[in-house]
């Protein structure tokens, strides 16, 4: 899905913010119609999915071409044909054929910003990042591993204890209500494959206050943030005794192999504990011991 090997490596390096706009464009499109276990590659989420990126793609070699024009001679080296290539732009006989299912830019801009869909997003990015600060609280309490459940997951967002600020996640507003389990459960279920995606789609917009979808830098940090909690929610433990892990490795979308992870951030992700949830653990595991050992 993200390799290109039509092209040689001193191609891409060429093209680096290109590759980077051409993966957000995949990845818009797995936002819009996430991956399901049911998918086949001729399903219509695929099929949509393909639209999408041949329509973005089609609009960022519109602007190369204008680049071009404007300067009269190639970009970083390279023809117009190579970069229309490279974007995947079928010919002028390929390209009337897609555009007959094509998808335009204003209803895929629509489409992202729908209410019901960003409330899903913040729902599976709220999840996820209590997930990682049960890990956490977890990982520092007597027991010392880190683990998580969505059970309590749950209870800390929808029950007695989502009335506390400090358990909020850090881009939700105090007064923000976001439904019962029901909604939470739902949004999880659909855009589970990409929590680590939406939470770091968030995580930017704390950081930086917005989030660029056309600046290659932005893009850079997203991935290199992405990738990083993707390893994070991978080392949450269960108590499941089929499965040890929360997550599975081929239930997470997969990111290109360049992408850098914590390598390429210049700061760390710092992910707080419940600190109040910890005390509780630690007691109820101190009186445990009490009942065994008088």
């Amino acid at each position: 899905m993200w390799a290109y090997k039509d092209f040689s490596e001193d191609f891409l390096k060429r093209h680096h913010s290109l590759v980077l706009l051409m993966t957000m464009h995949k990845i818009r499109a797995f936002f819009l119609y996430p991956p399901q276990e049911c998918c086949q590659s001729q399903c219509p989420c695929h099929v949509s999915r393909r639209h999408i990126v041949l329509s973005l793609n089609l609009n960022l070699y519109h602007q190369e071409k204008k680049k071009w024009l404007k300067k009269g001679k190639a970009i970083n080296g390279s023809s117009l044909h190579e970069i229309a290539h490279l974007l995947g732009i079928p010919d002028e006989n390929g390209l009337l054929e897609e555009w007959k299912e094509g998808i335009p830019l204003w209803l895929i801009e629509k489409d992202f910003n729908d209410q019901h869909r960003q409330q899903d997003f913040k729902r599976t990015g709220a999840m996820t990042w209590t997930l990682l600060r049960l890990k956490h609280t977890y990982a520092r309490s007597w027991w010392r591993e880190p683990r998580a459940t969505i059970s309590e997951a749950l209870s800390i967002l929808i029950g007695e204890a989502a009335l506390k600020k400090e358990n909020k996640a850090r881009w939700m507003t105090y007064a923000e209500h976001l439904g019962g389990e029901k909604a939470y459960t739902g949004a999880f279920r659909r855009f589970r494959s990409l929590c680590h995606l939406i939470t770091a789609y968030f995580y930017i917009i704390e950081q930086k206050g917005t989030f660029l979808w056309d600046d290659p830098k932005n893009i850079n940090d997203f991935l290199n943030t992405s990738a990083c909690l993707r390893t994070m929610i991978l080392g949450i433990q269960t108590n499941n005794i089929r499965q040890q892990s929360l997550f599975l490795h081929h239930q997470l979308l997969s990111l290109p192999s360049w992408v850098q992870g914590d390598k390429g951030l210049n700061s760390p992700i710092i992910i707080e504990p419940f600190e109040d949830r910890q005390q509780q653990i630690d007691n109820d595991f101190a009186q445990s011991l009490q009942k065994v050992i008088p």
